[in-house]
């Protein structure tokens, strides 16, 4: 999106809402190269209704999402915003060969940790909890609920 990363991009009201409702603020941050909180901000001061959390999720899941109209704004300073990008790929130290062999050594298959379906001895108040854990269920949100918080 920017030729130098010391570049900043003016961009219209219209646009940026558009392209906040049609993927994820992180990545339309990352693609600016800000934090995806500097984004809420700019759409806050702009007036850009954003998705709310869980909204992405929901989309994917394909439950009912609505997504909020844009207010109209009259306001000519709050047209437009200036972006200066202020995260720079090359402020990022690459990745050391050591931590590389480390982490491929942590992904092997042997390194793998299996838990049994059934722990022998359980402290007291863990063995309490088991039942109440395994009797999980899913709500209409995707939300994992357990035990009396139905």
């Amino acid at each position: 999106m920017f030729s130098d990363s010391h570049r900043a991009r003016t961009v219209q009201r219209q646009v940026l809402y558009d392209q906040v409702w049609a993927q994820p603020m992180t990545k339309v941050a990352e693609e600016y190269g800000i934090s995806n909180v500097a984004l809420a901000k700019i759409c806050k001061k702009l007036n850009i209704p954003c998705p709310w959390r869980g909204y992405w999720r929901r989309k994917e899941t394909g439950k009912a999402v609505k997504q909020l109209p844009l207010p109209p704004n009259s306001d000519l300073t709050k047209q437009a915003v200036t972006i200066h990008r202020t995260i720079r790929p090359e402020s990022l130290e690459p990745i050391s060969e050591e931590t590389t062999q480390r982490i491929t050594a942590e992904q092997a298959p042997e390194q793998k940790i299996e838990v049994p379906d059934r722990l022998g001895k359980t402290h007291r108040l863990l063995s309490g909890q088991l039942t109440e854990w395994r009797s999980a269920s899913v709500d209409e949100y995707g939300a994992i609920r357990s035990g009396s918080l139905r």
